[in-house]
């Protein structure tokens, strides 16, 4: 445990003891205090596109787990990116003390959208990467 940095001042804080209650409190009152954006935004990441899916899905004859819409998952892909990049936003501006708006959020992430894909696909490679390390060693033993 060592002294870190203060968000906003950029100055050193005090030392903390790190408990899972003090992450959990912590965490409830961010959720608490913006739970109206990110409600919002978390129904439309987790609702939209799978009621989208299934409506297209239904009415072009497709079975249960057939996408032949590549364009559909490339736009709950980028979405997704969108909306997570939203609510980081709003957490974010929680913990330094300066709240923002869903609207405003939304603004924020489309104007960051590019390192957003940078640090999603970096994200994904780095995955791969690692269950490649977990998994053919545990086929060879």
């Amino acid at each position: 445990m060592g002294v870190g940095l203060n968000v906003t001042t950029g100055t050193p804080a005090s030392r903390q003891r790190l408990a899972i209650r003090t992450v959990i409190r912590r965490t409830f009152r961010v959720l608490m205090a913006d739970i109206g954006p990110i409600s919002v935004l978390s129904a439309i990441l987790a609702v939209l596109p799978v009621s989208v899916g299934a409506a297209l899905g239904s009415r072009m004859g497709w079975e249960d787990g057939d996408y032949r819409s590549g364009g559909f998952e490339l736009a709950s892909f980028l979405l997704g990116i969108v909306l997570l990049g939203a609510l980081i936003t709003i957490t974010a501006g929680h913990v330094r003390g300066q709240p923002v708006g869903g609207r405003q959020a939304l603004w924020i992430a489309l104007k960051r959208f590019f390192p957003l894909l940078g640090l999603t696909l970096l994200t994904v490679l780095g995955v791969m990467f690692g269950l490649l390390l977990l998994v053919i060693p545990g086929v060879f033993l």
